[in-house]
């Protein structure tokens, strides 16, 4: 993170990895004018192009939940079945999935 954008005199105090990759971050800042705040920040864990359910691998489920957003818009709850990003889930992101099918997270 930037210590510019929290506050002057940041501190890291831990930095930990979760078994599925995600990184969480703990410390404190002292923004101006104000008391130590605690910060807590995470980033998710690294991702299969083509995971649509989060399960590491790509599979029949994907293709399942894929199929059923097919057509929508890339809003909650079909976000994930976006998979080439441009807000709708369709073809392009069908053909992803397709030539990601087997692999899994790293």
């Amino acid at each position: 993170f930037d210590p510019e954008q929290v506050g002057i005199g940041t501190h890291l105090r831990e930095v930990t990895v979760a078994p599925n990759g995600d990184a969480w971050a703990v410390g404190s800042y002292f923004p101006s004018g104000s008391n130590h705040r605690t910060l807590i920040m995470s980033w998710p864990g690294p991702t299969t192009p083509g995971d649509v359910n989060g399960d590491g691998v790509v599979n029949v489920l994907d293709l399942i939940d894929l199929l059923l957003c097919f057509g929508q818009p890339a809003d909650p709850p079909c976000d994930p079945a976006d998979i080439n990003g441009d807000g709708q889930v369709n073809v392009l992101d069908l053909i992803e999935l397709l030539l990601a099918f087997g692999t899994t997270s790293p």
